[in-house]
């Protein structure tokens, strides 16, 4: 051992100088580097070394006995105390050090185990990290000859944390470890950490003696930072630079110190805070970590790694205590979050944060890296679970909590998006978001592990989004008889056709859900009633009417549709009257609650002596017996037991006969329904979606229970049940009919365009439209939404839900956090909304005076019932101020005035906006609302100019501008047409357009146009051009998506002939007021998909219309509205599939 030593060994040496050489030598033979780096070449020598140490440390604590042939060290040992007690504390480090290699060695193997989880590797590494660190630092104190009796009690210490991981070592020869032993190493890795938090304390205090070392004069904040820039510029520069962990830890480091940086430059120039930086300097330099001590040329690694160790804790400190001066932001935690489809929401958000990573906005790029963690991170958090859970399993108490992270990702990013605040603040919250989804990922992680809940990955991108195959399922419409009201429909059809000149009112009484309304629509549209009279109408009542309202809508109904808000009530109820006085009408009056709207729509009908019926329902049987006149109210029955199977299996089975096997099952459900018509379509619509097994039935038995249910309560249960079997995709757009008017009528174009904006059609971007009127189709096929009108193509055009389930789609908004409707005069506005989605019905006046603070409302919509709204413009500057997060934003049903207003640009995030103006023209800034999908401008001065800017809105889907918009084709319109192009863009109404290139070189710029509504004129220098040739259509053959065209005439009728060019994929084709001779429609009978044709105003003239065999092939329904002919020559042969034709007299 002396021979391999570097001492010369001429003379008897010391003892101290012999163990010294020992060292060396053991430093040799192991091939260390230095202090901190092991090479395990060979695990044998390691140990035979180790144990010769212990062996020599035997002999030496007693010379006397066992080393009787080592005679000059024998002698020192007996003769000299001193030196004695040197040779034990040498001796000691040296064994305490190398006690240290076998755990270390432990750890390193653990470290290449696959199968250890992400928590527990982290512990290892550190732990590895920690001992390396503790081994340099007691061979350091060898080396550098300190004087070691000092520090013994830190000795023992790191001794007794020796020992405790030599425990480790039994756990080295197993390949996986189970729960029992990683749960034995966690807690082994934990106290070792746990210790070394303390010893490194002791050390700290050893640095600051034994190296003489003394603070650093730092002046302020900024002089600290740079001070440690450069003394981690000196870590990668030395020798102990070339350990990977401590230029990992160092480069690390040095980024957030950059960060850090521009962090306290940021907060200095935004905040007066000397003297709180001032005192958080004074607590730095008292704390006196060593990364700030002067030591010279000192380069040990275990000085630098303690150094690191300590700069990392500063630098933590420091960030800390500075946001805890700064002022606060604010808590998403305060606001409340859905609850419902929480894995659509968490597709939905992923896509938004898959654009905003794919963005060039100045906004976004320097923190685009946080984005794509955030959109990992959820990602990792979506794929733990599948679609089909139950609300009762615990994979949904996962779900809620994944669904609130991702709300409040949201929450923040958006924020971050719309503020002025600088980079660091940014930064700080969304660093915060990651800390927050990394904890929860964690949590999730070992919960599943520990649990082992079966989950099904990845399933959730295919199922979460893809409409069921009940999208084929059988759908109620209007020509549908129930069975059960035969009887009570064969009596009312018999009063209102007999022979009395005297006004009748037949009621129509009974619970909710017995079927009033069914019954009610039914007799109004039934083909013997309807010939009967001249004229028909109908409107809904409810709690919640507008006098006004009733009144338009039943003019509406029986004279030609006009603007007549402008009216008093007086002034139209006097017109109403002197209408019905001079025609025999039926007018439906459903839902009436009240006495009083009773008295005044009676006084509009009672001088009536033609013959003329109405139609009454209530729940009510005082306002029946009120409003009788000759006949006596109705009052609907339950139906029997027999009635409810008959109409259960109509429901179910279409038609087809029901298995034996389901009969008996079958009946009891249908008898357990109570004998009320809504709770048994309603379970019908559940059984549809369900397999035809006895099995399956029996438990929607079960769930159902055997209480009758044809109380209120019982049914609202029923309801619950029917919701829980939805599709996941589809509770939220069942539950957003809540917020609409109850009893009124929802068009079906608004309400999906509506769900999309909102997040709730996951699709392709070129089908969602398609797929939001798929998930409707669902809903109607299940019961749970009512068909009010339907298109020439049987689409629906508009729809609503009954009552019953408009009262459970806002009771159970209210418990998911989902929407929260305020009715006027009912609900104070809120100070500070904390909804996601608010729909305020309200009085003008209310909203008025409305001045709401912050909000995180994400969808906000105005439902103004008072006609008058539109008189008067309206102050809402106080949306911009208080909802700057808001997607969806519904101001169509009031006067916003005759200016658009400038703050609309801060509403980024906006998806829908539609809003009611007298401005003639549309601010180019509207460009700004980068992710606008539907734009709706009502124009209540006439015509609205569309600035060239919006062809830079790329999402946009659906722009409609009523009455009708142009575009103003000077100024840099050409380089906007050049650079921009609306690729999305599906609707387009009503655009006015000159014959020409003009019109097509707008067109071409929406080539997926699938409906254009647009308005013709000619212009003069057109005309100019013609010079007798012929009036040239604009081709619109690039149009190969469109399938709705509109087209309106706005010129003096032209002798000269017309050339069309329309696409080949139309299918519904609207003409009018272009006045044209009636050869020159034959280019409209060629087009090979045509379905729908009207006619209107005069869009063709002539005495005759002579229709060719080869035209029309494909067309089903042809309105004629005031055109004037005195011949039609068609064929036996002309419109083969023609199903409807509609007259419209001058």
């Amino acid at each position: 051992m002396l021979k391999s030593s570097t001492i010369d060994s001429s003379d008897s040496p010391m003892m101290d100088l012999v163990l010294m050489g020992f060292h060396e030598y053991i430093l040799d033979n192991l091939q260390l580097k230095n202090e901190t780096s092991l090479t395990f070449t060979n695990t044998n020598e390691v140990k035979k070394f180790y144990y010769g140490l212990l062996l020599l440390v035997t002999y030496l604590f007693d010379p006397l006995v066992q080393c009787s042939g080592f005679g000059t060290i024998e002698i020192e040992a007996a003769g000299d105390s001193n030196r004695n007690r040197r040779v034990s504390l040498v001796l000691q480090y040296l064994t305490v050090a190398l006690k240290l290699i076998e755990p270390e060695e432990t750890l390193m193997d653990m470290l290449t185990k696959a199968t250890l989880k992400a928590p527990i590797l982290d512990m290892v590494e550190s732990a590895h990290e920690e001992l390396i660190f503790l081994r340099a630092f007691l061979m350091d104190v060898l080396r550098q000859q300190m004087k070691l009796n000092k520090y013994h009690h830190l000795l023992r210490n790191v001794e007794e944390t020796a020992n405790k991981l030599a425990q480790l070592s039994r756990f080295r020869n197993e390949r996986f470890m189970d729960e029992n032993s990683t749960w034995e190493v966690c807690l082994i890795l934990s106290d070792f950490l746990y210790d070394i938090k303390f010893i490194k304390v002791e050390i700290r205090k050893v640095c600051i003696q034994v190296l003489d070392a003394s603070l650093m004069t730092l002046p302020d904040i900024k002089g600290l930072l740079n001070f440690l820039s450069n003394r981690l510029d000196t870590v990668l520069d030395c020798d102990a630079g070339s350990i990977a962990f401590l230029m990992n830890r160092s480069r690390v480091l040095k980024e957030k110190l950059m960060y850090l940086g521009h962090f306290l430059a940021d907060v200095v120039q935004h905040y007066n805070m000397h003297q709180g930086l001032k005192d958080l300097m004074k607590h730095v330099l008292d704390t006196k970590y060593v990364c700030l001590l002067s030591v010279g040329d000192y380069k040990s690694a275990w000085y630098y790694m303690l150094s690191l160790s300590d700069m990392k804790q500063l630098l933590k400190f420091v960030e800390t205590e500075v946001k805890t001066i700064i002022p606060k932001a604010p808590e998403s935690s305060s606001y409340s979050f859905p609850k419902t489809n929480g894995l659509g929401f968490l597709q939905f958000f992923l896509g938004n944060l898959e654009e905003l990573l794919c963005s060039k906005l100045d906004s976004v790029i320097d923190w685009k890296d946080q984005i794509g963690s955030v959109k990992e991170g959820i990602l990792c958090l979506r794929d733990h679970f599948a679609e089909n859970f139950d609300e009762l399993d615990e994979v949904y108490g996962f779900i809620l909590k994944v669904t609130e992270m991702a709300y409040k990702a949201e929450f923040v990013i958006d924020s971050c998006l719309v503020s002025s605040h600088p980079l660091w603040y940014k930064s700080h919250r969304m660093s915060e978001v990651l800390k927050n989804i990394k904890l929860l990922n964690k949590a999730v992680t070992e919960t599943y592990e520990r649990k082992e809940i079966d989950v099904i990955v990845n399933k959730v991108a295919k199922t979460s989004m893809n409409p069921v195959a009940s999208l084929l399922a059988y759908t109620p419409r209007e020509n549908e008889e129930m069975e059960g009201f035969h009887e009570a429909m064969d009596k009312i059809k018999r009063q209102l056709l007999r022979r009395s000149s005297q006004l009748d009112i037949i009621s129509i009484v009974g619970m909710p859900g017995i079927g009033k309304t069914f019954l009610a629509e039914k007799i109004y549209n039934n083909l013997i009633v309807t010939p009967h009279f001249d004229v028909h109408a109908k409107c809904r009542v409810t709690q919640l009417y507008s006098w006004k309202e009733l009144l338009l809508t039943i003019l509406n109904d029986v004279l030609d549709p006009a603007d007549r808000t402008g009216k008093e009530d007086g002034e139209l109820a006097t017109e109403l009257r002197q209408v019905l006085l001079t025609k025999r009408f039926l007018i439906l009056v459903d839902d009436v609650w009240d006495k009083t709207v009773w008295d005044h729509l009676y006084m509009c009908f009672r001088d009536a002596k033609n013959g003329s019926r109405i139609i009454l329902t209530t729940r009510l049987s005082d306002i029946a017996n009120y409003a009788k006149c000759k006949s006596e109210p109705h009052h609907l029955r339950l139906f029997r037991d027999d009635e409810s199977w008959t109409l259960l299996q109509e429901e179910v089975f279409q038609g087809e006969s029901c298995p034996t096997e389901l009969v008996d099952v079958g009946f009891r459900i249908a008898k357990s329904c109570g004998g009320l018509p809504l709770s048994i379509v309603l379970v019908g619509g559940v059984l549809k979606e369900k397999e035809k097994k006895e099995d399956l039935w029996k438990e929607v038995e079960e769930s159902l229970g055997s209480k009758n249910i044809g109380s209120l309560q019982k049914s609202m249960s029923l309801i619950g049940f029917s919701y829980k079997n939805l599709p996941h995709h589809l509770k939220p757009c069942f539950l957003y009919f809540g917020g609409f008017f109850k009893g009124k009528d929802i068009h079906v174009s608004k309400l999906t365009r509506l769900w999309q904006a909102e997040g709730f059609v996951q699709a392709n971007k070129e089908k969602r439209t398609d797929t939001a009127h798929d998930f409707l189709e669902d809903l109607i096929s299940r019961n749970l939404v009512m068909v009010m009108k339907e298109r020439p193509n049987d689409k629906v055009k508009s729809c609503r839900i009954h009552d019953l389930l408009h009262n459970f789609c806002l009771e159970k908004s209210k418990q998911e956090n989902f929407l929260n409707q305020m009715n006027r005069g009912e609900d104070m506005l809120p100070e500070k909304p904390q909804d996601y989605r608010l729909f305020i019905h309200s009085y003008q006046d209310e909203i008025d005076s409305w001045r709401p603070c912050g909000s995180n409302v994400r969808s906000l919509q105005f439902k103004v019932a008072d006609p008058d709204s539109l008189l008067w413009p309206r102050d809402i500057s106080f949306i911009f101020d208080s909802f700057k997060l808001v997607k969806v934003l519904d101001l169509e049903s009031f006067n916003i005035g005759g200016t658009f207003p400038s703050e609309v640009e801060s509403l980024i995030h906006l998806r829908y906006f539609a809003v009611q103006t007298y401005a003639n023209s549309i601010p180019s800034f509207i460009a700004k609302l980068r992710n606008l999908e539907t734009f709706v401008v009502r124009g209540l001065g006439g015509e609205v100019i569309i600035p060239s800017s919006i062809l830079k809105m790329v999402k946009l889907r659906h722009l409609l501008v009523k009455n009708r918009a142009s575009f103003s084709l000077q100024g840099n319109m050409g380089e906007s047409f050049s650079n921009s192009q609306l690729d999305y863009l599906e609707t387009f109404s009503t655009p006015r357009l000159s014959y020409g290139q003009d019109a097509e070189m707008i067109l071409t710029k929406m080539p997926n146009l699938r409906k254009l509504n647009c308005i013709f004129l000619e212009t003069f220098s057109y005309l100019e051009k013609l010079k007798g040739r012929c009036v040239r259509f604009p081709t619109l053959e690039f149009l190969s998506h469109l399938e709705s065209l509109k087209l309106v005439s706005n010129c003096y009728p032209s002798k000269l002939p017309h050339v069309f060019n329309f696409p080949s994929k139309l299918r519904e084709l609207t003409l009018s007021k272009f006045r044209l001779p009636w050869y020159e429609i034959s280019i409209v009978g060629e087009l090979p998909n045509l379905e729908i044709l009207r006619l209107l105003s005069r869009a063709f003239e002539g005495n005759e219309w002579e229709v060719n065999d080869s035209e029309f092939r494909v067309l089903k329904y042809l309105n004629l509205d005031n055109i004037n002919i005195s011949q039609w020559s068609l064929s036996n042969d002309a419109f083969p599939k023609l199903e409807h034709l509609v007259l419209t007299k001058p």
